[in-house]
């Protein structure tokens, strides 16, 4: 075995392991401090991703690197099957009713439903999202977990190992696809618009407001494309913004809308997963949830102003750029999910292997069609491209 495939074996593996073993630990906060359970999670792990490296590493000697890929890729449509286990998402419970009150003739903002858990959580998305979940009509369930799969194929064909591999035996990517949860649809939706991005200016920025559309965190992205994408994807992100939100608008008005928005912040009265719960934990006081309630768009304000003015003058990573942001917004405020982080795990997919060297390892399929699909997906960054 050569010093090249040594190496390859070790980044592709090490990658994938470092993705699950962090998937697991996000998805169960109470692991930490357990090392009686996580030490043998995350040798599991390794094992489980070396193998995976090493089929995808030494078939590409004989060509049959896309078997092992190809197998890798059914075990994580099975992993997500296995996990449908019938409960739902509350968001699923809130966005049907949401649909259901649209299409009945009402107004889907501006009130709780009492089919959340707790009762009263309002429907806290974007248009987009009620159009979107339309169409499923009673099966939001499974055109979730279907959404899921489709993402998994296209990384799988675009064939770099460690993105695909990480995205199709992460459980915390695995699990949401089968509950439910929008999240799924939200990483879709950023995904073609950062990719977008890279083909076109003012499309990508039209396909970002559509994101922005689905779910207002897509948002953190926005500053650094517009740092180098400049008026072309703000001339975009303007017009697809108003395709969103102006049939809304109309309809309903602003209030409604803003209200929903606003109770969302306020309908959990216990911080989790969040710097409220963080400092609640080390000093043993209860932390203010008005305080907190606030911190969050404030930091995340900030880290976008700085990005921003970075971006202005050095080459940054617009997925990293955006990942700043994203977390920062979500986890300095009162209460937040592990969930949340699905909406950006097909993004950060598809440029793990760019981050870490591997792209050198990328599968080849058999089929010519197949092979020029691929190289043309392995040619697209998530964001725009400096000229």
């Amino acid at each position: 075995m050569t010093t090249r495939e040594r190496s390859g074996i070790v980044r592709i593996g090490v990658g994938v392991a470092v993705a699950i073993w962090l998937s697991v630990v996000i998805l169960q906060p109470g692991l930490f401090g357990r090392p009686e359970i996580l030490a043998p999670i995350a040798i599991t792990g390794l094992v489980i991703a070396l193998a995976c490296a090493a089929g995808i590493v030494v078939g590409s000697r004989s060509g049959l690197a896309w078997v092992v890929l190809l197998a890798i890729g059914l075990v994580g449509i099975g992993l997500r099957l296995m996990l449908v286990d019938g409960s739902r998402s509350d968001v699923l419970v809130v966005t049907e009713a949401a649909v259901a009150k649209w299409l009945s003739g009402g107004v889907p903002y501006g009130i709780g439903y009492a089919v959340s858990s707790p009762p009263g959580a309002p429907f806290p998305y974007g248009p987009v999202a009620l159009a979107w979940h339309a169409l499923a009509g009673p099966a939001a369930q499974e055109f979730e977990l279907a959404i899921g799969c489709f993402v998994l194929a296209v990384l799988m064909l675009r064939g770099r190992p460690i993105g695909a591999a990480a995205y199709a035996l992460m459980p915390l990517a695995a699990g949401a696809t089968g509950d439910g949860s929008n999240d799924t649809s939200a990483g879709l939706f950023l995904l073609v618009a950062l990719v977008g991005l890279s083909v076109s200016r003012f499309g990508g920025g039209i396909l970002l407001a559509l994101a922005v559309g689905f779910k207002l965190f897509a948002a953190a992205w926005l500053p650094a494309a517009l740092a180098i994408g400049g008026w072309r994807v703000l001339g975009g992100f303007a017009l697809g913004s108003a395709v969103a939100w102006a049939p809304a608008l109309l309809a309903w008005g602003l209030r409604p809308i803003v209200a929903s928005m606003s109770r969302a912040l306020e309908i959990h009265v216990r911080p989790f997963l969040s710097l409220a719960a963080a400092v609640e934990a080390l000093t043993g006081r209860p932390a203010v949830p008005e305080t907190f309630r606030l911190l969050g768009p404030i930091a995340g304000a900030l880290t976008a102003a700085v990005v921003f003015a970075v971006a202005r003058v050095r080459r940054v990573d617009t997925t990293l750029a955006g990942l700043a942001i994203f977390t920062v917004t979500i986890y300095s405020g009162y209460w937040a999910s592990s969930t949340y982080l699905v909406m950006a795990a097909p993004v950060v997919c598809w440029e793990m292997d760019r981050w870490l060297g591997t792209a050198g390892w990328t599968v080849r399929w058999p089929l010519r069609p197949l092979r020029r699909l691929a190289d043309r997906l392995g040619a697209l960054r998530a964001g725009p491209v400096r000229d």
